[in-house]
């Protein structure tokens, strides 16, 4: 309710003048504000954290360390067919035919469990990602998990086609740095952040606990 600077009369809603004793009704800011107004005082939303998405050339290194953990399984794996056929030579090994794509496939099973599993169950890192600092996360942050990080990797045929040209296209066209195996299974390749602060919490309840113990050896001493 309003009421008349002058007389104390309630005034009418809307009303210019009292009308008891015909003062002029002063505006107050509340009623002179326009939606536009009252908009404007409103503090405006939080904005979501940026996410700093892994470039290509970070990921391009650390696929280049995973290609070697591939390569070391492939001559384990060739190396074992070959002495079972007879195709061990002085330099390593030589193989033709069906024992050939037998050492293939299982080295393209082996590629897939390994990122697969490293991705889903390690932190979305595999050897190279975790040296060069990177993982694959969901959209939203969280664990890539199993389903995501199989379906991500099985469609890297697709993205290794011509020498990885179809991924590093995608890449470098998407302002999630996503590939095809990304954009399909909704995952994401960031930059680890560093975990000083959960180091130095850390730090801080070894303090405490070293503290608590010396206070109660000082209570038994006493005692």
């Amino acid at each position: 309710m309003a009421y008349c600077s002058k007389c104390g009369t309630e005034l009418n809603v809307g009303a210019s003048y009292c009308a008891n004793c015909g003062e002029a009704v002063a505006e107050s800011p509340a009623t002179t504000s326009g939606p536009a107004e009252s908009l404007a005082r409103v503090p405006p939303a939080a904005s979501e954290p940026a996410v700093n998405y892994a470039g290509f050339g970070r990921r391009f290194a650390a696929h280049l360390i995973d290609l070697i953990v591939v390569l070391i399984a492939y001559i384990f794996i060739g190396s074992y067919v070959a002495a079972r056929v007879g195709g061990v030579t002085d330099d390593g090994f030589e193989l033709e035919g069906v024992p050939a794509v037998q050492v293939i496939m299982l080295t393209a099973l082996f590629a897939l469990i390994y990122f697969t599993l490293a991705e889903a169950y390690w932190h979305g890192q595999t050897l190279g990602k975790k040296f060069l600092r990177i993982q694959v996360t969901r959209l939203d942050g969280s664990r890539c998990g199993l389903g995501p990080a199989l379906w991500r990797n099985l469609i890297r045929i697709v993205d290794a086609f011509a020498l990885y040209l179809v991924g590093i296209i995608l890449i470098l066209t998407s302002g999630r740095r996503q590939r095809l195996g990304d954009r399909l299974a909704h995952t994401v390749v960031v930059r680890k952040a560093p975990r000083r602060a959960e180091a130095g919490v850390k730090t801080f309840s070894k303090s405490k606990l070293r503290f608590s113990m010396g206070v109660s050896w000082g209570s038994d001493f006493v005692d």
